[in-house]
């Protein structure tokens, strides 16, 4: 084989090699961030389900209107909470003949 020959065959491999270090590097990367944002998601999640059942478990019966009225209004201000997260800034309070003909 000639010098330039195997010149070429080892800068292709040396080529290929860095390029498939440096694409391995890159999907760890990528799959770390990934794993990371929803790791924070699911704990957002469950800190918004475990708020939310503590909450409704204040409600005994919910044998008015008024009840569900007032957990939205609860809900409501948790959003105004300094250092949470608002998931229920959008919700809207309604009036309890709202919420009775919702749920009729």
């Amino acid at each position: 084989m000639k010098f330039r020959l195997k010149t070429t065959l080892c800068m292709v491999c040396l080529v290929s090699l860095l390029f498939g270090a440096g694409s391995c590097a890159l999907i760890s990367f990528s799959f770390q961030n990934a794993l990371e944002r929803e790791q924070a998601a699911a704990r957002s999640a469950y800190a918004l389900l475990v708020r939310t059942l503590q909450l409704v478990e204040t409600v005994e019966v919910w044998s008015q209107p008024q009840d569900v009225v007032q957990v939205l209004q609860q809900l409501s201000a948790q959003a105004t909470s300094p250092g949470r997260p608002s998931p229920w800034r959008q919700s809207r309070s309604f009036s309890p003949k709202e919420v009775y003909r919702m749920a009729s």
